[in-house]
């Protein structure tokens, strides 16, 4: 949107009089309410919200996704800024950039629509990019398009391999080393990202035991890796030294010991702007021993002299910051991070953090593209080019922020950061200022909770080396023009209320009151506290080993070793991609128009067309409805089991999975329960331990809230190889109502006839798990991970997932070799997936005739773990590995086993780990297998077996239970089906399997079952045939469904009300009731009944073989059903058989006409939401049947009963619905699909007989009223009946929930059948107290009142 016709919200002259505290809540409360209003109108059209959208969960009773608070806040607060985040770039980030122009999807029936790309753009000065030294772009030093082409042509798009494996490379150490004497330290270490430097790298230094202090206004990534590491953790004032000592005081005086103290801070502080201080800081660290961890994200290379960062700023030594952290995705163009401090704290930091042992390493041109940024900030290219850069962001920036301060806008931080915010408070202005500013030309990013706390709204301006002072000088006569139409300079002209809270001005006083009073209290205890002090020993910041320990998989840090290999069989590159010639050239053109780094979130201008274009790539190829594009792999599988459950939740847990996924598991802090490896017995034992207590969470009127349920799993174990049964824990999740999320990072791409992984694989569809996830730097060229799932699933993620919304936006070059490796596998995934097998089984085979070696993982597996026989010691596989490397064979330990934070209790083994590749050759894996045999029998020598019993045994042929013990290959090759656990079947588990699947069947029964398989198989090639046709019946009507004309909407919105279910369960009580309750104004609910029953006996009969996915749109249309019975039944009922013909004239014809145009918009509502012909036509078919035997058959019966001439098992009605339920077909197939319409026909039964009972049994008499009386007495039934259904509903839930509570608490083995008790129960209950409220409660009350 270009926003020309955009109107302002009203009233921002209010703070004047009321401050912004009170405006600023009136204002929440206000669009809380309206996003209320507004949920409540689609949900009243039918219109789901698509952002939290869950389809396929809802219909298996699956728990909520987004039933959170998080939820809440997506449906009714950032859907209406939506439009300020997010917006794609078409350009090179650099001073000026072109905005892709989004539209509200016009086809969107209701509020809220979903944003859709124009080919349009716009262009913008860029305000928001983190491009300080303007490195980002095309060509921003000389020849840099051609260093970092050839970057990509020489060297791998991603090296596919941990830096603590074989993925660190010459480029990599060349660039640590000129970054530690950049920053003058001993050593340093890259990561392949920014936020996982931090949240992989704390957790490594500190552990349980240890306090970390923290600033309370940290970054996220750091908070992910304090709460990973199991350290006490411990805020303190922003930026305030008085608080931080205060808090150190505690720790020195307090009861508690702890190891060492870490204290964590940022250089500048990016939502606030401000500089950290560090003189005062650094002090009050050493005078209690505290280890200073210092986070220069912005800062480094922004600030001091010579781009330093704030050390260099504040004139503090490095020598006094033990870690130093920063990232590359700012300052220099590029993506990553580094931490950098003493060579015995890099080198312990390699061997454990996960960001080096678990995540493929830097990509290689991306550690060109800093090479060369950081020659020039020193001055070592021979040009002034940095120097000058560094001279511009400086000037530019104090220019930028005096000029606001003189303008009167309330601006935060300090001089010289480049992070500019100016405070906006109130939540209107969020999206005005974005919106307005974009109208005029200025690119700004506006942010708001949950980013900011709620009453602070604000707007960041991004400063760079790049801006020209003439176009900064317009930007503020533009942002003044918005200050004056929003009156926000609150420092001048539109100074609010001073005797009212709400500006952070207005608080200033007090918050130097009470930092004075803290630096009383702090220097009154000093004393003490440093006595104390001398007391404790601290432990080092990390063990300090002998001898000189090899961080790298590479022998003697010999990272050149790379180019000397004959063949790498140690990376995760599976299917050769990250060399292909085709790849490098999309990525170079890529490189070509848009430069290297995005340099900004992807919420704040860092989406790129690349990312959009991977994300759809990613979806269509997984058939899944959308994806995301998280920049890091090994932040992907955390992020997205940290955004989709929460403390309150249960986790249930492969105790094989690796780093990854237990840094999510941990970050969630909910209760968490492993299984044994892949042991789906086991982990159905748990999953029903679980449920056993869920009869707790009964209690309350408001129903039962049972803690959500997570299956987590790897299909394709790092740590193992093995091979999860995914299909199993498919099962699993339907039967015991869980969510799945399945980690695919080394299965993607080599599992399945294309390649789309493990559900293919077992051939169970994407759908079946909840949410896909994995790393590409395995099978998709690049260092990005990605999620896929239903639109609600990502949508969620977009905003919640923190290694997507708070770290920068992957290069958009790594974006498209995602895109350009889908490609590849579509074009020959075929070819590439029957070399790896073949590569994979000839690599299996050979290691396995290897003796004294031990080979595990799965036979489909492309990865293979080898250790020795005996040994668990890993400097005897290293010692293996590094004489391979000498002799051309690229070998490496596994080094992802967990040594910290939370921890299953199986022990992983320590082994070798190898990987076959489409791009290896025969010759190549032979070569490798004799290097490998002969420097086994090197290092561990003949290893003599002693013959005993057990041996001669073992020599015998093996069962397959005994070949998975010993992980010996068979020689037959293996079914794409078979599972890595596949056991023996006993003969008395053949026994009783066959005992179970026999049955007992009649020959009338195998005919009638036959002949409706006929027919299923008829109605199924009749939808698809007739379900071409209809969008072009419904065009030739002008009702296209995505018509947006008003009557068309309004058409099919009335037609869909008035042939719902809950319009009938009101609409016919209610003319019961207004009729006087006689026995013939009770027919036309007990009709409905009766076809409802009818309808879901014959949806179960038509279930076989049919899945739960939209039961509602299966054969017959039970609404198609009621359209044709009602009217027609009713006037043949009570005008007579023939009236028609008997008084034929233009008052009949009128009354038909009615009655077809009825059945007509019914169906045609029915057609619109996506039910086929066949179906509607079923169900007129059904009905008009069910017209002629309810009038022939049931009609007169049923009045009598209902008179009491008839009795209760005499009565056809009653009759034909027991026989329906007692005779109900249940195909094993098709049984949970079959369950729900049997459910339904239950409830249908249990209100009717309830109801037919009660009018027979409290005779009602009849009224004879004028039209008033009439309507007033169905409105007093109606506000009856609702208050009867609310007050009866809550007693019986409270009701049921005391008696099925107290008889678990009881019975122990009743209770794992609690919840399904109580949820079968009270449906049941419940349409029990609905009959008698209709027939004896309401008509009761109604008369009552009508009488008083």
């Amino acid at each position: 949107m270009d926003y020309e016709n955009y109107e302002l919200y009203p009233g921002y002259s209010a703070p004047k009089l009321t401050g912004h505290t009170a405006f600023t809540t009136a204002q929440w409360t206000g669009i809380t309410v309206m996003g209320i209003l507004k949920n409540l109108y689609n949900a009243i059209r039918g219109i789901p919200d698509w952002r939290t959208n869950d389809p396929e969960g809802d219909e298996n009773g699956l728990p909520k996704l987004f039933r959170t608070k998080q939820g809440l806040y997506i449906r009714l607060l950032y859907a209406l800024v939506e439009d300020t985040f997010n917006r794609p770039i078409a350009s090179e980030p650099g001073d000026y950039i072109d905005c892709l122009i989004r539209e509200h999807d016009k086809t969107y029936k209701g509020f809220y629509p979903p944003l859709r790309l124009t080919d349009r753009t716009k262009r913008c000065l860029n305000l928001s990019s983190y491009n300080y030294l303007g490195f980002g772009g095309v060509d921003k030093y000389p020849k840099a398009t051609e260093i970092l082409r050839n970057a990509i042509l020489d060297m791998p798009i991603s090296t596919a391999s941990p830096s603590a494996e074989l993925g660190h490379l010459p480029i990599h150490r060349q660039l640590e080393q000129q970054l530690a004497k950049f920053l003058g330290k001993e050593d340093c270490m890259l990561v392949g990202m920014g936020f996982a430097t931090n949240s992989t790298v704390i957790p490594s230094l500190v552990g349980k035991g240890d306090l970390i202090v923290s600033d309370q206004l940290n970054h996220t990534s750091i908070v992910q890796g304090a709460r990973e590491s199991g350290a006490k953790i411990k805020p303190f004032v922003h930026n305030d030294p008085a608080d931080l000592e205060r808090v150190l005081q505690e720790a020195v005086l307090g009861p508690k010991k702890y190891g060492k103290i870490l204290l964590i801070i940022e250089g500048i502080y990016s939502m606030e702007g401000d500089l950290c201080k560090l003189k005062e800081i650094i002090p009050v660290a050493k005078r209690y021993g505290a280890y200073v961890y210092l986070d220069e994200a912005h800062s480094i290379g922004a600030v001091g002299p010579t781009g330093r960062g704030v050390t260099e700023e504040a004139g503090i030594g490095t020598d006094d910051i033990n870690i130093m952290m920063g990232t590359f995705s700012k300052s220099f163009g590029s993506s990553g991070g580094y931490i950098a401090g003493d060579r015995d704290v890099v080198n312990h930091v390699r061997q454990y953090a996960a960001g080096a042992t678990d995540a493929a390493s830097m990509p290689p041109a991306c550690a060109m593209q800093i090479i060369q940024a950081l020659k020039m900030i020193e001055g070592k290219d021979g040009t002034d080019i940095g120097p000058k850069k560094l001279q511009a962001i400086r000037e530019n920036s104090c220019f930028f922020r005096k000029s606001l301060e003189d303008m009167g806008f309330e601006v935060l931080g300090d001089a010289p950061s480049p992070v500019i915010p100016v405070m906006l408070y109130t939540p209107t202005k969020i999206g005005d200022f974005s919106r307005m500013a974009f109208k005029r030309g200025l690119a700004v990013v506006t942010v708001g909770a949950p980013a900011v706390p709620l009453m602070y709204g604000r707007v960041r301006f991004c400063i760079s080396a790049a801006h020209e002072r003439k176009d900064l000088e317009n930007a503020l006569q533009i942002i003044s023009e918005l200050g004056d139409e929003l009156q926000l300079k609150y420092r001048g002209k539109h100074a609010p209320n001073p005797r009212a809270p709400g500006t952070l001005d207005s608080l200033e006083h007090k918050r130097l009151a009470e930092a004075e009073a803290r630096a009383a209290k702090v220097a009154a205890k000093r004393e003490e506290a440093l006595k104390a002090r001398k007391k404790i020993k601290w432990n080092p910041l990390v063990d300090k080993k002998s001898g000189d320990v090899n961080p790298y998989g590479w022998a003697d840090r010999d990272v050149s070793l790379m180019a000397k290999s004959k063949i790498v069989l140690s990376n995760w590159d599976y299917l050769g991609l990250a060399s292909d010639p085709t790849i490098q050239a999309a990525c170079i053109q890529t490189l070509e128009k848009k430069g290297l780094g995005s340099c900004g979130p992807r919420g704040f201008y860092g989406t790129y067309p690349e990312h959009l274009r991977a994300e759809r790539d990613l979806a269509a190829f997984l058939e899944t409805d959308q994806a995301v594009l998280y920049p890091f792999g090994a932040c992907t599988v955390s992020s997205v089991i940290a955004c989709m459950a929460t403390r309150d939740d249960i986790l249930i847990v492969d105790e094989g999975v690796g780093r990854n996924v237990l840094t999510g598991v941990s970050l969630t802090r909910a209760k968490v329960h492993f299984y044994k490896h892949c042991d789906m017995e086991d982990c159905e034992r748990v999953l029903k331990e679980v449920s056993s207590h869920e009869w707790k969470a009964l209690s309350g009127v408001m129903g039962p809230s049972p803690k959500r349920k997570f299956l987590i799993s790897e299909a394709i174990f790092g740590s193992s190889g093995d091979l999860a049964p995914v299909d199993k824990l498919a099962e699993l999740r339907l039967k015991y109502k869980c969510r799945f999320i399945l980690d695919e990072t080394h299965s993607f791409g080599t599992l399945g006839a294309t390649g789309r992984g493990a559900t293919e694989h077992f051939g169970i569809g994407s759908s079946a798990v909840d949410v896909l996830c994995a790393s590409l730097e395995g099978s998709g060229a690049s260092c990005c991970g990605f999620s896929a799932g239903p639109t609600g699933v990502v949508s969620y993620q977009r905003l919640l997932g923190s290694g997507y919304c708070y770290s920068a936006a992957p290069p958009p070059y790594l974006a498209t070799s995602v895109s350009a490796a889908i490609s590849s596998l579509r074009k020959t995934g075929d070819a590439r997936l029957r070399k790896l097998r073949a590569n994979a089984q000839r690599l299996r085979s050979g290691v396995a005739s290897i003796p004294g070696l031990r080979v595990m993982g799965a036979l489909e597996s492309p990865m293979v773990l080898v250790s020795v026989e005996g040994e668990k010691d890993p400097a005897i596989l290293d010692k293996i590995c590094h004489n391979a490397q000498r002799r051309g064979v690229a070998i490496s330990r596994a080094n992802n086993i967990p040594k910290m934070g939370l921890k299953p209790s199986a022990d992983l083994p320590v082994a070798i780990r190898l990987c076959a590749s489409s791009s290896h050759d025969n010759e190549g894996i032979d070569y490798a297998i004799s290097v490998l045999r002969e420097e086994v029998k090197s290092v561990v020598g003949k290893i003599e077996r002693k013959v005993s019993s057990k041996a001669k045994a073992a020599k015998k042929p093996k069962s397959s239970k005994q070949a998975k013990k010993s992980n010996l290959v068979p020689t037959t090759p293996i079914s794409p089906q078979t599972h890595g656990d596949d056991k023996p079947v006993s003969k008395a588990s053949q026994q009783e399997a066959s005992s179970v699947s026999a049955g007992v069947s009649m020959p009338l029964l195998m005919v009638v079952w036959f002949v409706l398989s006929l027919y299923r198989q008829f109605l199924n090639r009749e939808s698809v045939v007739t379900g071409r046709f209809v969008t072009g019946w419904l065009h030739k009507l002008r009702l296209d469904r995505n018509s947006t004309s008003p009557a068309v909407r309004a058409f099919y919105h009335l037609a869909r009300c008035f042939g719902s279910h809950r319009t009938y369960g009101v609409m016919l009580p209610v003319i019961y009731w207004s009729f006087g309750c006689s026995v013939q104004s009770a027919l036309p609910f007990i009709t409905y009944c009766l076809v409802c029953i009818a309808g879901c006996f014959l949806k179960c009969a038509m279930s076989e073989g049919a899945h739960a996915r939209r039961p509602s749109r299966s054969w017959p249309s039970i609404s198609a059903m009621n359209a044709v019975t009602l009217p027609f039944f009713l006037l043949r009922h009570y005008l007579g058989e023939k009236w028609l013909y008997n008084s034929f004239g233009l008052q009949s014809l009128l009354i038909v006409s009615l009655a077809v145009v009825w059945v007509f918009a019914i169906s045609l509502g029915r057609m619109e939401i996506g039910d086929s012909p066949s179906n509607i036509v079923g169900g007129l078919v059904s009905g008009a049947i069910a017209t002629h035997v309810m009038r022939l058959m049931m009609a007169d019966s049923t009045l009598g009963f209902l008179e009491g001439s008839v009795g209760f098992f005499a009565c056809p009605a009653i009759l034909f619905a027991m026989a329906a339920l007692l005779l109900c077909p249940l195909p094993i197939s098709g049984r949970d699909f079959a369950m729900k319409f049997y459910g339904h026909a239950a409830r249908h039964m249990v209100t009717m007989v309830t109801f037919m009972v009660g009018v027979s049994m409290f005779p009602q008499q009849a009224v004879v009223a004028t039209w008033y009386a009439t309507g007033l007495r169905a409105a007093w039934a109606f506000v009856m009946y609702m208050a009867f259904s609310v007050v009866c509903t809550l007693l019986i839930r409270k009701f049921l929930a005391t008696v099925i509570t107290g008889v678990c608490a009881n019975v122990p083995s009743l209770r794992r059948h609690g919840l399904s008790t109580y949820t079968t129960m009270e449906p049941i209950l419940n349409a029990f107290a609905k009959g008698v409220a209709m027939s004896t409660a309401v008509p009761a009350a109604v008369n009552f009142l009508v009488a008083a």
